[in-house]
């Protein structure tokens, strides 16, 4: 589908001031990400998707300010 080279400029959200963004909105699997981790320092409100169960949504609830759900019933 995408080439090394686009994914890894897509990974490291290259372009989120370019684009005047306000948020970002990532998928749960790569919240570890060093350019997720550097927006949401810098203040940028952190959206994830999409969350089927408890361990996702326990890993996510660390860093994300909003979770996507689908088939599971959030815990709290």
């Amino acid at each position: 589908m995408l080439d090394a080279a686009e994914r890894a400029h897509l990974g490291a959200i290259a372009d989120y001031e370019r684009t005047g963004s306000g948020f970002i909105s990532h998928d749960h699997v790569d919240l570890a990400n060093p350019a997720v981790g550097k927006l949401k320092a810098a203040g940028v409100p952190v959206l994830c998707w999409t969350i089927r169960n408890e361990t996702e949504e326990g890993a996510a609830r660390q860093v994300a300010d909003n979770i996507t759900f689908e088939d599971y019933r959030a815990a709290k």
